[in-house]
């Protein structure tokens, strides 16, 4: 009988010991298994996740307010770029017509006319070039720009003096 009486006495043990778990819960087990330290630190961890939380909102709110400035910028630049595109557009339309004006009977004249046609449609195709190109290198396209502006003023400047042949 000492045996089942040991049994039933370890037996009895265990039982308890498993109705006094404590827990960090004070929703869970009630009033002897509550454990106002463990609530306390589960307390400490849940701040600790939302101050990282907050620190991590306001990273993300400074990233994002980099990226808007970025893309601002990006569209000032692309609204530069399209204004000095719509400047050589009419450049080159009154190119024409000073190239049309300057039409004369004088064969050297007409040459000469010829030979400005012929790289005003050089510098019309790489406009259309520039145009076109996606590459995203603003910086590239600008001075390609500033190249065909200039090659365009060499033309006005022939345009001009042919005219007053």
């Amino acid at each position: 009988m000492g045996k089942w009486m040991l049994l039933l006495l370890l037996s009895a043990t265990m039982f308890l010991g498993e109705g006094c778990q404590t827990t960090d819960n004070p929703r869970e087990g009630g009033l002897f298994s509550y454990d106002p330290q463990a609530y306390d630190r589960r307390l400490e961890e849940r701040r600790q996740r939302l101050d990282q939380a907050k620190q991590e909102q306001a990273a993300e709110q400074q990233r994002t307010s980099q990226l808007e400035a970025e893309a601002a910028d990006k569209r000032a630049q692309r609204d530069a770029l399209a204004a000095d595109l719509a400047a050589l557009d009419s450049d080159i339309a009154r190119l024409e017509t000073r190239i049309a004006q300057a039409k004369s009977d004088s064969q050297a004249v007409e040459k000469q006319r010829w030979k400005i046609n012929t790289k005003l449609r050089a510098v019309k195709r790489e406009l259309d070039q520039v145009r076109n190109d996606s590459s995203g290198n603003a910086e590239a396209r600008k001075r390609e720009i500033e190249e065909l502006k200039r090659r365009i003023d060499k033309l006005l400047e022939e345009a001009e003096a042919l005219s007053k042949m």
